[in-house]
C-alpha cells in the first residue's frame, strides 16, 4: 500500500502545530552531530557527518515508529518530516 504524501506532510505538519516536537539533546563528535528529538513519544535521530575532504554534508534520519521500520523500505514517517519543519521553522536556536 502506498501512503499520499500530501497526508504524510499534513501530519507532520499537525505535529509541528500540536508542539508534539521537541529536541531533547545534541551531542557533538568530531565526526558528526547527533540531534535527538521527541516526536509524539518516538524518539527520532538526525546524524549529520561531512563526507572527507568535500564540502558535502549527509543527513540519516531515523526514527522508532513502526511505519519507519516496516513501511517502503524505511521511508522516512511523519514524525521526521516533523523534525525536518521544526528545524526548518526555526525550533532550534542557539543551541537549544
Amino acid at each position: 500500500m502506498v501512503k499520499s504524501y500530501f497526508q504524510l506532510y499534513k501530519k507532520a505538519k499537525k505535529l509541528f502545530d500540536n508542539e508534539k516536537i521537541k529536541i531533547t539533546d545534541v551531542r557533538d563528535n568530531p565526526d558528526k552531530t547527533t540531534y535527538f528529538f521527541q516526536a509524539n513519544g518516538y524518539t527520532v535521530t538526525l546524524d549529520v557527518t561531512q563526507v572527507p575532504n568535500t564540502r558535502l554534508w549527509l543527513r540519516h534520519w531515523s526514527c522508532g515508529c513502526a511505519h519507519y521500520s516496516l513501511w517502503q523500505d524505511k521511508t522516512e514517517c511523519y514524525h521526521i518530516k516533523g523534525c525536518e519543519y521544526y528545524l526548518v521553522n526555526g525550533g532550534y536556536k542557539d543551541g537549544r
